[in-house]
């Protein structure tokens, strides 16, 4: 198991997506393989309901391709869909891919020296705090 995948979780995470998984499906859908964000979900306490990697989904979150296939893995249309992301390229993807979009940041992901996806880069449909923030703002929102 490599080193990455024994992170701790980012203390809004496992609260907020409990808090969003009383009302919706969440899944993790990444440009990284299935196995190893498995691992790490396990060892963070990360609750969701399926992950969806990669190499199961054989696309990538730049060209969009990957989100289609999640929301179709779901039986969803991509409008049905909401990808909510730290990175603003991977969230315009998403909504040139036709899925709602919530943006919040994780300012010090990449350390200290961070400069990208320090905030949101456009209009997404919603702009959260953090996953907590998110999940509040989903119990009242209407889609």
């Amino acid at each position: 198991m490599a080193c990455w995948q024994r992170f701790p979780a980012w203390p809004d995470s496992v609260p907020g997506l409990r808090a969003l998984r009383r009302e919706y499906v969440i899944a993790s859908c990444t440009d990284l393989p299935t196995a190893p964000m498995t691992w790490l979900a396990k060892h963070a306490g990360l609750p969701w309901d399926l992950v969806l990697g990669s190499d199961l989904l054989d696309g990538w979150a730049h060209d969009g391709s990957l989100f289609l296939k999640a929301a179709a893995t779901l039986e969803l249309q991509p409008s049905e869909v909401m990808y909510a992301s730290a990175h603003n390229a991977d969230l315009a993807a998403a909504r040139a891919a036709g899925l709602k979009t919530a943006f919040f940041a994780r300012p010090k992901e990449f350390g200290a020296e961070q400069r990208n996806d320090l905030a949101p880069r456009d209009s997404w449909d919603i702009v959260a705090f953090d996953l907590l923030d998110l999940a509040r703002y989903m119990e009242s929102a209407v889609f």
